[in-house]
């Protein structure tokens, strides 16, 4: 979640809001592309192509120029989607960049690339979660387990806490 999901009177909801509108909702969750050679610099030609190819992807906003790093073997590119954080379209934008876009920019170099930055985190979290429910549940059953003596026995009790704080709307009121 992001903060599009904030109470509307919140300042961050009305941050996000405004940024959105003025350039657009994919501004607030851009991808980052890191190009990584462990050591070897990368050439200019690879870092080039890469944007050029990011940026004639449809569903991409902008694509900024390349910031690499002072030996030359790790260079960073931000990418802003059109589409919010949590629109499917960036989601499969995210999928396109990863498994089609990407390998086909790199052709045969040898440079080691990945796409983070937080709404790709997100994205790959709940990817993951969706991944392992089926299995949760299948073992612990949704429902609990009917005995064979006619008993029946409730499903475990599962205390889950998040790992990042609630937006403010979501958080439970004391009393």
């Amino acid at each position: 979640a992001d903060s599009g999901n904030d109470a509307p009177d919140s300042t961050t909801r009305k941050a996000y809001d405004l940024m959105a509108d003025a350039y657009g909702p994919g501004t607030n969750g851009p991808l980052t592309v890191v190009l990584d050679t462990d050591g070897t610099p990368i050439a200019a030609s690879t870092v080039h192509d890469m944007t050029v190819a990011l940026a004639d992807q449809p569903g991409v906003a902008s694509v900024d120029k390349a910031v690499r790093n002072d030996k030359g073997d790790i260079a960073i590119i931000a990418v802003t989607p059109t589409t919010s954080p949590q629109d499917a379209r960036t989601r499969d934008l995210l999928a396109h960049l990863r498994q089609d876009t990407i390998p086909a920019a790199l052709g045969g170099a040898d440079v080691e690339a990945s796409v983070t930055g937080s709404t790709a985190l997100t994205d790959d979290v709940s990817s993951r979660l969706q991944e392992r429910m089926p299995l949760w549940i299948g073992e612990w059953g949704w429902f609990g387990d009917p005995a064979t003596d006619g008993t029946y026995t409730p499903p475990p009790v599962l205390a889950v806490e998040p790992t990042t704080p609630l937006p403010r709307a979501a958080r439970p009121t004391p009393p």
